[in-house]
Parts: C-alpha cells; sequence; structure tokens
C-alpha cells in the first residue's frame, strides 16, 4: 500500500509538471531556462584553486606507487603465552 500511495504522489507531480511545462510560451520557457541555468554551479573539480594538472597528478600518482608500502603486521613467529585471565 505505501508504494501504492507513493505512486499516486510522483504521478500527480509529474502531471503538474507537465501542464506548467507545456502551458508556457516558448519565450517564457527560455526565460526559466535561462534563470534556472544561472543558478547551477560550476563543476566539482573546477571550483578548487590549488587543482594540479592531469600531467602532474599522473607522474604523483606513479611516485606514490613505487614508495615501499608499511607491512601491517611483522614476519616471524607468534608466540601465545598462556594467560590465566584469559583461557
Amino acid at each position: 500500500m505505501v508504494v501504492y500511495k507513493c505512486y499516486c504522489f510522483l504521478s500527480g507531480y509529474v502531471t503538474e509538471l507537465r501542464k506548467t511545462l507545456f502551458s508556457l510560451a516558448t519565450d517564457e520557457m527560455q526565460k526559466k531556462l535561462k534563470e534556472y541555468t544561472a543558478k547551477v554551479p560550476d563543476a566539482m573539480n573546477t571550483q578548487f584553486e590549488e587543482r594540479r594538472s592531469k600531467k602532474e597528478a599522473v607522474v604523483r600518482y606513479k611516485l606514490r606507487q613505487t614508495l615501499a608500502c608499511t607491512e601491517l603486521f611483522p614476519e616471524g613467529n607468534i608466540i601465545m603465552e598462556y594467560n590465566p585471565l584469559f583461557p
């Protein structure tokens, strides 16, 4: 039942949107288009001033890949001791 109610809401929304869009004149639509496209922000990757170029980023990536990585666990035998608190 919840899905049906949600579908009715979306169906009404789409119907109203369709009525609004198709009832507007072409010049009014162009005005709305300009109004809303002016509000769209730039892409996130262009908003950073200190952005590196792609060539520099690739060089830095390859350099990082060649660096020695730290091992999480040391090699060798693990000595297990008996602890009476943790049998």
